[in-house]
């Protein structure tokens, strides 16, 4: 039997199975799965993100992560503003990623589906 986990990190979505999503920066969201198996290679994901990879754990127990552009920042990408309020979602008032956002093209997916 497989066990139900509501998770709203991840909008509603329900794990397992998890469906990876490409958030763009202009508020695009589109399902998205591995080119081989059930598993996003550093390849695909360099390519998701446009860069160098950085994967963000949010604190939920579902597995969820955020993976971004580890120098999206440095380099000015736009702010990201559904990725951002996926990211502040779950966190304490007045924590540091209250202010915090998330910048660039990033996938949400789950650990399971990353090398």
């Amino acid at each position: 039997m497989t066990s139900r986990i509501e998770d709203t990190f991840t909008g509603g979505g329900v794990a397992p199975p998890f469906v990876a999503k490409h958030i763009t920066a202009d508020g695009k969201c589109t399902p998205v799965v591995p080119a081989k198996g059930g598993v996003f290679s550093y390849e695909e994901l360099s390519k998701f993100v446009g860069g160098y990879i950085e994967i963000v754990e949010p604190p939920s127990k579902t597995g969820a992560i955020i993976v971004c552009n580890e120098e999206g920042k440095i380099n000015g990408l736009p702010l990201n503003k559904l990725a951002t309020e996926m990211w502040q979602e779950h966190a304490e008032p007045g924590s540091p990623r209250m202010s915090d956002p998330v910048v660039g093209n990033v996938l949400l997916c789950h650990t399971s589906q990353v090398e």
